[in-house]
Order: structure tokens, then sequence, then C-alpha cells
């Protein structure tokens, strides 16, 4: 079932599709190349693979799924390019295996995900005051703060990006979106992977 948008939600599901393109465009020039490629594309795969096998827990809209510790995974270790690039794919597969194939639909599953984790990300890193962890190494305690603040920020996007395009209850989104294959990014639990 389609739900007619209003101008202002056309609005914020196409600014949403265009902020998330800029952001999917930087972080493709951004990507680490060298001796770190093989690693970043390793977990990217791990990445993509786990989001199909992802598990639904039952009488309730929630879908959970590893792929959130592989992004953030990613993100930490070789920087947030990487894990925008891997989102993005992964939000693009989930929205192609659906039934709702509307193209912009498929545009917004690919962008709000990018624009989550590449904010989500660049906060961890600003936090943290360190680079990627793969070229240098840091005590974890010290990024504790920072990394909840990551999971926080990440859902708070995700689920405030949902919540914007539907007056509804939020469970009652997250099961519409979920059966219809919205980006499950929205509705999975990362902190149990973190």
């Amino acid at each position: 079932m389609t739900i007619p948008l209003s101008r202002g939600g056309a609005a914020y599901i196409w600014t949403v599709i265009a902020a998330g393109s800029v952001m999917i465009a930087f972080s493709l020039l951004q990507l680490p190349l060298g001796d770190s490629t093989p690693y970043w594309v390793l977990l990217a795969g791990f990445t993509l693979f786990s989001t199909t096998v992802s598990i639904r827990v039952k009488s309730t809209p929630l879908t959970i799924s590893a792929s959130e510790a592989f992004v953030f995974a990613l993100a930490l270790w070789f920087g947030p390019a990487p894990a925008v690039v891997t989102v993005a794919l992964d939000g693009l597969i989930v929205s192609l295996r659906g039934k709702n194939r509307n193209p912009a639909r498929v545009l917004f599953c690919v962008a709000e995900p990018a624009i989550s984790v590449w904010v989500s990300a660049q906060l961890f890193f600003a936090l943290a005051g360190v680079a990627p962890l793969f070229w240098e190494p840091a005590s974890v305690t010290p990024l504790l703060f920072p990394l909840f603040a990551l999971t926080i920020c990440y859902f708070m996007l995700s689920r405030s990006a949902v919540r914007v395009r539907s007056p509804a209850p939020m469970f009652s989104i997250s099961y519409r979106h979920t059966s219809q294959s919205h980006s499950r990014h929205s509705y999975r639990i990362a902190t149990v992977s973190t």
C-alpha cells in the first residue's frame, strides 16, 4: 500500500536523497586504498552477507542482524567512507529484494542509512580525537563514550527519518516498513551488537 505524500513529505524525501547522494559520492572519493583495502572490502562483504541472515523477533516488528556491528567496525577501523558505501549498498540490496521497488523508496533506503552512518561516524571521531583505528590503534576505555554517542546518534537519526515520514505510532511504522522491505537499518538493535 502506498501512502500519498504531502508536498512537505515529498520535499523531505528528496532532501534526504540529495544529502545522502552527496555523502555517498564524497565517501566514494575518500575510500582508503592501499594496504587496508583487502581488510575493509572483506568486512564490507561480511556486512552485506549478514543482512541476508537477519532474525525476526517473534510477535514484534524488530529484526536483529549483525550488520550494524560490521558497519560500526568499518567506521571505527577504516573511517566513515567504507561504512557509508557499504550501508548504501546494503540499503540498495534490501530495497531491491522487496516488493515495493518505487524509485523514490529505493533511493531513500540507500540515502537515509548513509546519512546516519556518516554523521554518527563523524561524531565519533570528533569526540574520540583519534584517527581510524586501523592506522592508529587506541585504548578502549577513552573510546567508550564516543562509541556510545555513535550508537545513539545512528539510531536517533535512523528512527527520526522514519518517524517524520508518517504520523503513525513508531511500532506500526516499523512493522509496515519492515514488511515492505524498507531499509532495515532503522529497526535493528545495534546496541546488542556493539
